[in-house]
């Protein structure tokens, strides 16, 4: 049996309030017991509403540009 292994994930908000703000992105990267990344994953999640405020980019680097594409 292997080492074992674990998930680390992020995720990128509008802001920090869970009723006015909304999920942008979400990252998931495992990792093996030497710390050692082992697979990773991403998606950026497009708003509810198009003319949500998508919080302050200079922090999480995502434009309203980006989202649009991007699944629900």
């Amino acid at each position: 049996m292997g080492l074992p292994r674990f998930a680390v994930v992020d995720v990128e908000t509008s802001g920090l309030s869970t009723r006015r703000h909304h999920l942008l992105q979400i990252g998931l990267v495992t990792v093996d017991a030497d710390g050692t990344v082992v697979d990773s994953w991403s998606t950026l999640v497009r708003l509810r509403r198009p003319w949500s405020r998508i919080g302050p980019r200079k922090v999480h680097g995502i434009t309203r540009r980006s989202l649009r594409g991007a699944p629900r």
